[in-house]
């Protein structure tokens, strides 16, 4: 454990961030206690740094944490009966699947996508600055399926292996950084459910992320706020639980394939921290003109970053958590990158329709699948009712009263 001693001015948003970022030290298994004397506020913390399975393993507490939470929108959306959207595996005839992409637009789309967020293994952080919720659909089937979700938001300001594979770290680096974030987003959901996971409809979704349609969304939605002409030419996502992810791998929609691996991060997160703990992060933030940064403060990392400075607390020591996460670029056509490097981000780049996506998973990627036994048999196994979460909330509930007696 690394130790932490530090003394700071006093302000009431000062003692309200330090109270919550305690909190969240000592569920990670460390110590931490925040003290007052007339206008001083010390902070006292053992910070541990925890070795990959066990990072792992607090990023699924952390996730059981949100879940309990998040008890009584998860409790009212299974009344509302999103259940009726989840596939039985027996029941889905697999030759008339239809993937078919909508965007979210309304309240009730927007509460389908974050409940879906919600299935994911590993937490991740909100969606921040500019987005995009989508919902795949399998419109094949006598009533529609959920197959997945694809969440898109701005693309981190600080990436250092995305940088340097885009030419980011050169001489021009403002020039072109502000110009590419622009024109490439932060693929922050991609993921799909059984029984079409089963089906590698986890490719599909990440493809999907890549086409047309989803391209022209973004320009209608953002053109406003753009500079004048900038197209989508591709995307940055980071793999939650480790440095390779298998979904990203060998989707030949291009020779060379849609992603590739081009690094891994540094092994920092804000995904320890509660959601109150980022607000009170925020507020102080807000109220310190010497640390205001209009153009990145919407983002979670350098709110965090900020929010530590102020207090006089080592930003390292505190956000480091020691898992690395692999780093994937997507992009829908070869050209993408150069127009990234260069700065040229209003030309056009030939991207895949949601109809040249869902053939080639159709053809290429699906019977790769339904010539495994093993395959078949998890699909009729399947039943959607696995996937709902309010018996995981019930339970772990339980485990947390019992805990307390």
């Amino acid at each position: 454990m690394k130790q932490l001693q530090v003394s700071t001015r006093y302000s009431a948003r000062k003692r309200s961030f330090l109270t919550e970022l305690a909190r969240d030290l000592v569920s990670l298994g460390g110590r931490a206690k925040v003290q007052c004397h007339g206008r001083t506020i010390y902070f006292f913390a053992k910070i541990r740094h925890p070795a990959k399975q066990t990072a792992i393993a607090q990023l699924k507490a952390i996730r059981n944490r949100r879940l309990v939470s998040e008890a009584k929108f998860i409790y009212k959306m299974e009344k509302q009966g999103i259940g009726n959207l989840f596939a039985n595996g027996r029941d889905v005839h697999i030759h008339q699947i239809k993937p078919a992409i909508r965007i979210c637009r309304t309240r009730r789309e927007n509460e389908i996508f974050h409940y879906c967020r919600l299935l994911q293994s590993f937490p991740t952080a909100n969606l921040i600055g500019r987005q995009l919720r989508v919902l795949v659909f399998d419109e094949g089937q006598d009533r529609p399926l959920l197959m997945g979700a694809i969440g898109l938001s701005s693309s981190p300001y600080s990436l250092s292996c995305r940088d340097k594979f885009l030419h980011w770290d050169s001489k021009r680096k403002g020039q072109l950084l502000n110009k590419g974030l622009d024109a490439l987003m932060q693929l922050a959901v991609c993921m799909s459910w059984p029984p079409y996971s089963y089906l590698l409809g986890g490719k599909l979704m990440a493809a999907l992320a890549l086409s047309k349609t989803v391209a022209d969304e973004y320009e209608l939605k953002y053109k406003r706020k753009l500079r004048r002409g900038t197209k989508l030419q591709g995307l940055t996502t980071i793999c939650a639980g480790g440095t390779h992810c298998p979904i990203f791998h060998r989707i030949m929609l291009r020779p060379g394939g849609l992603y590739r691996r081009v690094g891994e991060t540094s092994g920092y997160t804000t995904a320890y921290f509660s959601q109150e703990t980022m607000n009170r992060a925020r507020r102080l933030v807000e109220s310190s003109r010497r640390h205001r940064d209009s153009a990145v403060f919407g983002k979670s990392m350098r709110i965090i970053k900020s929010a530590l400075r102020i207090c006089d607390l080592p930003y390292e020591q505190i956000v480091k958590n020691g898992l690395r996460k692999g780093v994937y670029l997507g992009f829908a056509s070869s050209e993408a990158a150069g127009n990234l490097r260069e700065g040229r981000t209003n030309r056009t780049v030939s991207v895949p329709a949601q109809r040249q996506i869902v053939e080639y998973w159709q053809n290429r990627l699906l019977p790769t699948r339904l010539c495994r036994r093993d395959i078949k048999k998890k699909i009729q196994q399947f039943k959607g009712q696995m996937l709902l979460l309010g018996l995981q909330v019930n339970q772990l509930r339980n485990e947390n009263a019992q805990a307390l007696r």
